[in-house]
């Protein structure tokens, strides 16, 4: 009786080596409280039906997967995932799972947790989508990114129906500038000049690049004719396509020049809703992780670009994942392979951004588990002493 009570004994002490684990990592981010499970225990039978008692035993020790509540950082580097699914880690080849979300950039601009690890995830492709066919480190994009020529521009403009021809012809009644971009991201202006002709409702335009010394008359098939309620008449062309040298070593520019809603009402000169393809060259501002695992840069012009966006691996039993320390697990035969998703697709949680997934540990619980264990312990310690005790008055009697 006395091994039955050992047994007793050793199953107390881990389930206090448990509970005390379980509130030791009760602010661990990302953890996973433990749980022991317990079996009867039997010695080899001497014959018959006769089956010798040995008390009890830990047969398995478990972490139980349920989901820690969030709470929110401002930090945008800080991600949880909000239901099943574990962040993949690569620590210099070894990949690595975890539910801790603490993140920053590294000195080479790869996304890595508190010991390192590099965060994985789904690469862009050429055209900057998401391919699920690509993974790989996450890392934070160019320094400098290039700029794109513009090749369509569009406005409205209003012209005054009371102007008069200019006495001259090299003058124009209303110039304005449009901003564009050539094929390096250099800005140019795209002066326009327009010029009332001596035909009513008919002007002429012209255009001309910075700061050009003259204006290049439009295409001819580009009339300016309007019809007595200032519109634009059927048989014009208000949509032109320039060609036009910025110089500086960059592409001949091609620009579609798209006026097609100009009028000619009796009020003030004016240009509204202008809209332009390009963008000038820029250099990295900020990169952040936003909702969903997108990693994204921002650059001085504007331009916010996906660099990739973070994969989230699921297993057939999470039970089965090998512990590894440092938040972290490793795959097992009995968890089987990982399946890895973007946020939401195919049963995984939901990644978030700027919250950390809490502890799931209940300390109430844990503290009354405590109070049992230590019972146990005591209960336990008596059946060895009442066996002392019986052996001891045996022994007398021989005695």
């Amino acid at each position: 009786m006395a091994y039955i009570g050992l047994s007793g004994l050793q199953m107390a002490k881990s389930g206090l080596e448990t509970s005390g684990h379980n509130i030791a990592n009760a602010e661990t981010v990302g953890f996973k409280e433990f749980r022991n499970i317990l079996s009867d225990s039997y010695a080899q039978a001497t014959g018959g039906s006769h089956v010798e008692m040995s008390g009890v035993r830990v047969s398995a020790m478990e972490q139980m997967f349920s989901q820690g509540s969030l709470k929110l950082t401002g930090n945008s580097f800080d991600m949880a995932i909000e239901g099943k699914g574990f962040f993949t880690l690569n620590d210099d080849g070894r990949q690595l799972f975890s539910r801790s979300g603490y993140f920053r950039l590294d000195k080479d601009g790869f996304v890595v947790n508190q010991d390192g690890y590099r965060l994985q995830g789904f690469q862009t492709g050429v055209n900057g989508q998401i391919s699920l066919a690509s993974r790989g480190d996450l890392k934070s994009g160019a320094q400098s990114v290039g700029g794109k020529p513009t090749t369509t521009l569009t406005a409205n403009v209003n012209l005054d129906a009371n102007e008069k021809e200019p006495a001259s012809a090299s003058n124009y009644n209303w110039t304005t500038s449009f901003s564009v971009f050539d094929s390096l991201g250099t800005q140019h202006f795209l002066g326009v000049g327009f010029r009332k002709t001596a035909t009513d409702n008919l002007w002429t335009a012209a255009y001309r690049l910075d700061d050009a010394s003259t204006y290049t008359a439009m295409p001819s098939d580009m009339n300016l004719r309007f019809n007595s309620q200032g519109k634009l008449d059927t048989s014009g062309d208000a949509n032109v396509q320039l060609a036009t040298n910025p110089g500086n070593g960059a592409a001949t520019m091609n620009i579609n020049l798209d006026l097609s809603a100009i009028t000619q009402y009796a009020s003030d000169f004016s240009v509204s809703n202008i809209e332009r393809n390009g963008y000038e060259s820029g250099t990295l501002n900020q990169v952040s992780m936003g909702d969903d695992g997108f990693l994204e840069a921002l650059y001085s012009n504007g331009e916010r670009k996906r660099l990739g966006q973070v994969m989230v691996a699921t297993f057939p039993s999470e039970v089965g994942l090998t512990v590894q320390g440092n938040n972290c697990w490793a795959e097992s035969t009995s968890s089987g392979e990982p399946v890895f998703n973007i946020s939401g697709k195919g049963g995984t949680g939901l990644v978030r951004g700027g919250v950390l997934e809490q502890s799931n540990v209940d300390i109430t619980q844990e503290l009354l588990n405590l109070v049992m264990e230590q019972r146990n312990y005591q209960l336990n310690a008596r059946t060895i002493k009442a066996e002392d005790a019986m052996s001891q008055t045996l022994l007398s009697q021989l005695g």
